[in-house]
């Protein structure tokens, strides 16, 4: 019968020792949780091994919350897209906005959304519209 060694190291697999890379958030992004389950699965102990429950739980986690990351991504275009036609009916509407707290009326000649801001030309002046208090008739 052949003798049976203990492993008394192991020797990752070449890329997966780069370290973890977390988000702004301080949390790991998708790759790095995968890097570190499947290293865990690679390095676990062969005599208590993991649950498979509980690696099956994780994976469904992960799952999860990236769904919901689509999920808030195409929800944030949508809304934005909403923004945008809103906006576009203000063309050629008078609107009355606060101008360094002043309230002014103008037609609104155009729009655009820029990094999330609403911004209505009217006249000369680009106003946010956030400024806008009231929207009248189309002249």
């Amino acid at each position: 019968m052949s003798e049976i060694k203990p492993i008394t190291g192991t020797n990752p697999l070449a890329g997966w020792e780069a370290p973890a890379v977390t988000a702004s958030n301080g949390q790991l992004d998708k790759n790095s949780f995968l890097k570190l389950l499947v290293a865990q699965l690679q390095n676990q102990n062969v005599a208590d091994p993991m649950d498979p429950a509980e690696v099956m739980a994780q994976t469904t986690q992960l799952t999860l919350v990236e769904k919901m990351n689509e999920l808030v991504e195409s929800t944030a275009a949508s809304t934005a897209a909403q923004r945008l036609s809103l906006a576009a009916s203000l063309v050629g509407k008078d609107v009355t906005y606060n101008d360094s707290g002043v309230k002014t009326t103008g037609k609104v000649d155009s729009v655009r959304l820029e990094s999330g801001t609403l911004w209505l030309q009217i006249g000369d002046k680009e106003v946010s519209s956030d400024e806008v208090v009231s929207v009248g008739p189309k002249s």
